[in-house]
């Protein structure tokens, strides 16, 4: 299994390197998340009634007045909402923007799966355009499991092991374990689901349909599956290497990732 496993993920690999531009829909997410932010904070300047002017004035001395400052505007229960709608904007177009690029990216890598061709930014637009809403939704289900398993799961390793309010703020070794588990334990529940975005490419089937299928492909291959979304899960340790770290996570074990991923269902549906 750990050879067939090794080999899958060798296959991911070389199947990144040979179409290099898989890249770009990662690049394209992350140009257009930016700029969402860069609007989201220029909008929130007047909506919190503050300017570039006022930040470049902040020193040690005023910061606690320039944050009385902002709760003082926050507590205007209109400018409040204001700003709660704008946010919730914002998150909605972020989402969308992800979901296009992330399943534009699924689709090229399956194409060339399939069909053995290049790929090209037109693959990565009809992929996008076609799954999109297909990716949102799923995007948007795994974030309220995520949320509840997230809930659940804290609770109860706050019953196993509560937080003293007065402790230094030292992290000891029973809550690193307790953490260790809750990742273990949330990896391995949403091992049942990572498979859906890529059933739903691979077969054009609805969502419902998608999850169903990744449902039972889990638990025919629980194991290997869970293996394999472990190790592309510890990926996240990169992002502690300066610079290189983040690249090498987003624009390389991610695509990877998703050729493996897509070979894992192609062969064992």
């Amino acid at each position: 299994m750990a050879t067939n496993l090794i080999k899958l993920i060798g296959i991911g690999f070389s199947s990144w390197w040979k179409n290099l531009s898989i890249i770009f829909p990662f690049l394209f997410n992350m140009i257009a998340s930016m700029i969402i932010f860069i609007i989201g904070f220029l909008l929130a300047f007047p909506i919190l009634k503050i300017s570039f002017s006022d930040l470049a004035s902040i020193t040690e001395e005023n910061s606690s007045q320039f944050t009385q400052q902002i709760v003082t505007t926050l507590s205007n229960s209109s400018t409040l909402a204001l700003l709660v709608i704008v946010i919730a904007v914002l998150m909605l177009i972020l989402a969308l923007i992800s979901a296009y690029f992330t399943s534009g990216a699924i689709g090229m890598a399956n194409d060339y799966l399939k069909l053995n061709k290049a790929l090209s930014l037109k693959d990565m637009h009809e992929n996008g355009k076609k799954f999109m809403l297909r990716y949102f939704f799923f995007q948007l289900i795994f974030f309220i499991i995520l949320t509840i398993l997230s809930v659940l799961l804290f609770s109860i390793m706050n019953l196993i092991s509560p937080v003293d309010p007065s402790s230094s703020g030292l992290v000891g070794f029973s809550e690193i374990l307790l953490l260790v588990v809750f990742s273990l334990v949330m990896i391995a529940l949403l091992s049942f689901v990572v498979l859906t975005p890529y059933v739903f490419v691979i077969d054009d089937s609805n969502l419902w349909q998608a999850f169903g299928n990744a449902f039972k492909i889990a638990g025919k291959n629980y194991l290997p599956l869970f293996i394999l979304t472990l190790l592309f899960s510890l990926s996240f340790l990169l992002q502690m290497i300066p610079i290189a770290g983040p690249i090498i996570s987003y624009y390389v074990i991610t695509p990877t990732s998703q050729f493996s991923y897509l070979l894992f269902y192609k062969e064992r549906k």
